[in-house]
């Protein structure tokens, strides 16, 4: 028989301090995650932020919840909770622990559920299992910067995996020939208006306090200022606790950026957040009412800077500005995320709030 056990802020950081998670081959959540998680401004203390399945003493499968609070347009606020890191272990399938996972999470949450970047195998699931209905299918679009067939492919196929040596050398001598070609191209390494900061300050604050980010989401100082304190990817190698979680909690090369631009006469223009995982660029927060031209000169002395590979954007603005004017001239292509949310989420009537920024949910952290 499956047992389900349900952990709070408080169930949750005695897990992460106990022998049981020590001593475990298989971890339900990574140290610093479960920080986070606690650490979150919108996460009450008796939200349950993890589900864990047992077959007797066996723990055999997890689902995590971020909790967030969507305000619709009529203004009324729905606290809800981000569904994420569904896991079962291969040995317990075909017991319908994930449906018993997902149920327990919908029972403690009163239905009130969303969730983003899942597979098709495991969309097939939720659809199936008729809880879930489609929200938003936003669109973006990933640019190819550099080469990076290293990490690209091997996640496909067993075959890429092993010749990935191969391929990154091949990435190596790719590179070497871009960065000879690129340096004709001059592109100032200070763009005037932009400076990057540890965390938001005060003024920047209030400026996004007197703001609405279009998004019913909405978050302000405090929780982007979170999400950059308390990641749940850290940069390093591969370590013991690593290898015993199931989803990435480390990256050779992970880094937030925050920053805060102003206009020519000094007032503040936006905020932006920018993480690089591996040479990958995304923006999951942008809120901008300055010059998109030197916004875009900001972000390609960035990917100079930082030898960005891949650059995916999701902002609506950022991306119809991008593809209006070609001011990014490499290869791309087309994309788009989809959202689920509960059937009975009624009270999140669509409207122009259905804009959903890019760091959204758990998105912001992966």
């Amino acid at each position: 028989m499956t047992e389900i056990k349900k952990l709070n802020r408080k169930a949750l950081y005695e897990y992460i301090t106990s022998q049981e998670f020590e001593s475990a081959d298989q971890i339900a959540i990574s140290h610093h995650r479960a920080i986070s998680h606690i650490a979150n401004p919108r996460a009450k203390d008796e939200d349950i932020l993890l589900f864990l399945a047992y077959e007797g003493e066996e723990m055999c499968g997890y689902l995590g919840a971020l909790p967030d609070d969507w305000q619709d347009a009529t203004g009324v606020t729905v606290h809800c909770a981000w569904m994420s890191c569904l896991w079962v272990d291969p040995n317990h399938r075909g017991k319908k622990i994930a449906q018993k996972l997902i149920n327990a999470c919908f029972e403690a949450w009163n239905d009130q559920v969303i969730l983003t970047e899942f597979t098709d195998e495991a969309g097939s699931l939720y659809r199936k299992m008729g809880i879930f209905e489609d929200w938003v299918n936003m669109k973006g679009r990933r640019w190819y910067i550099g080469a990076d067939l290293h990490h690209i492919l091997p996640p496909k196929s067993g075959f890429f995996q092993k010749i990935k040596p191969i391929l990154r050398l091949t990435d190596k001598v790719a590179n070497a020939m871009l960065s000879v070609t690129r340096r004709l191209i001059p592109v100032s390494s200070v763009t005037p208006g932009f400076r990057e900061v540890e965390v938001l300050s005060d003024e920047a604050a209030q400026w996004l306090g007197d703001r609405t980010t279009v998004s019913g989401f909405n978050r302000k100082s405090a929780e982007i200022n979170w999400i950059v304190r308390y990641p749940w990817i850290h940069q390093g190698e591969p370590t013991q606790d690593s290898k015993r979680y199931y989803f990435t909690s480390v990256a050779s090369e992970f880094k937030n950026v925050l920053v805060e631009t102003r206009d020519e006469t000094g007032l503040l223009a936006g905020i932006m957040l920018m993480s690089s995982r591996n040479g990958h660029l995304r923006i999951p927060y942008l809120v901008f009412n300055g010059d998109w031209y030197q916004l875009v000169r900001f972000i390609r002395s960035f990917i100079r800077r930082n030898r960005i590979k891949i650059m995916t954007i999701y902002h609506p603005y950022l991306h119809k500005f991008l593809k209006e004017h070609r001011l990014v001239l490499v290869p791309f292509k087309e994309i788009s995320r989809t959202y689920l949310r509960s059937v009975k989420m009624d009270v999140l009537q669509p409207s122009d709030r259905d804009y959903i920024q890019d760091g959204d949910g758990d998105s912001a952290f992966t």
